[in-house]
């Protein structure tokens, strides 16, 4: 007969053995169960551990940068509203690298050109509706002169023939003194609307007057000018054509075409952090926004301008960013040309020594 231990309580060891078996066979299934919030947390952190990894790698051991390519047409565009206060160049000048284009006013200064626009359009309405009404009263006045005068000139007329008449004895006196005295009011009449049509003539002169001078005072070159950016050339050309100063343009709008001397470019940008890590005359690798790889030859590394009255954070990282010119390696002129108008990207490792 098997022997049975018996425990404190008065269960067999064996059972006790179950038991204990049973107790981790449950805490063993249930740290299967998948927690599906942590999972997903734990899921994002990696991806934001990567992307900051990537990110701090490309930035610390990598030059890069974006561009376009351009034609040897260069249609100069501006990425807010502007207005073009004088152009520095006219067209058939030959310009260079750095020469200045045209000064312009900045995107803060568009609302108050705005609002000065409102307010001598309302002058202007002010004005003509004015003038247009005293040119209507003057020549209402010159109308009613002239027909007193006409009146004022049969009357002495008829005074004449009435002195031959009482001279006569066919009229009477009192008739001749009737029309004397008529005649006379003719006349004061006649001098009153003379005045009066001088006089509005002299208001209307001095309201033209006025209004030339507050145009003169208030006009758009002299409108903030202290303040006016001025935009120099990144490249060597011809001027094609321009638009109109003195005008609001919207962004994107044409402002100049300039002809390069070179065929086609590409004009890029790369952080001023990276300046003095891409030379003249080194060979790039690029890839342009459809996949197409190629290379660039960095024709000129151009340093940034910075404008000190620029506060708009995005605007001043944009100046200061150096722009390369780069032109194909030889034998990648059609394959540029045919990507006219693309954009490129630009990645190189940096030197460290």
């Amino acid at each position: 007969m098997k022997n049975f231990k018996y425990s404190k309580h008065g269960h067999s060891e064996e059972m006790s053995t179950n038991v204990k078996k049973t107790k981790y066979m449950q805490r063993f299934r249930g740290s299967r169960k998948i927690n599906l919030p942590r999972l997903i947390f734990t899921l994002i952190l990696i991806y934001a551990g990567l992307v900051t990894v990537s990110y701090l790698v490309n930035k610390l051991f990598f030059v890069t940068g974006k561009g376009v390519v351009i034609s040897s047409n260069y249609p100069i565009k501006m990425e807010e509203d502007v207005a073009i206060n004088k152009f520095w160049v006219n067209v058939g000048d030959k310009i260079k690298t750095g020469d200045t284009l045209f000064s312009y006013q900045s995107s803060n200064q568009i609302k108050e050109i705005k609002e000065y626009n409102k307010r001598k359009e309302s002058r202007i309405n002010s004005y003509n509706k004015e003038r247009n009404e005293l040119t209507k009263n003057i020549n209402l006045r010159e109308i009613n002169k002239q027909y007193h005068k006409r009146l004022y000139r049969n009357k002495k007329k008829h005074i004449n023939k009435l002195k031959e008449e009482v001279y006569l004895d066919v009229s009477k006196r009192t008739d001749l003194n009737k029309a004397q005295i008529q005649a006379t009011d003719l006349y004061e009449t006649i001098r009153f609307l003379d005045d009066e049509i001088k006089y509005l003539k002299r208001y209307r002169y001095q309201i033209k007057s006025n209004y030339s001078t507050a145009s003169d005072r208030n006009g758009i070159s002299e409108l903030n000018i202290s303040k006016a950016r001025y935009l120099t050339s990144i490249l060597d050309g011809t001027v094609k054509s321009t638009t109109q100063a003195g005008f609001i343009l919207d962004k994107s709008y044409e402002l100049m075409v300039i002809k390069k001397d070179e065929g086609v470019i590409i004009i890029a940008n790369i952080p001023q952090s990276s300046m003095g890590q891409i030379d003249e005359g080194e060979e790039l690798k690029i890839k342009f926004s459809d996949g197409y790889r190629s290379k660039a030859i960095v024709k000129e590394v151009l340093e940034p301008t910075i404008d000190p009255t620029v506060t708009n954070s995005r605007q001043l990282d944009e100046m200061t960013k150096i722009h390369l010119k780069l032109i194909p390696i030889k034998g990648e002129e059609k394959e540029w040309i045919s990507r006219i108008g693309f954009t490129i990207k630009i990645k190189k490792a940096k030197v460290f020594f």
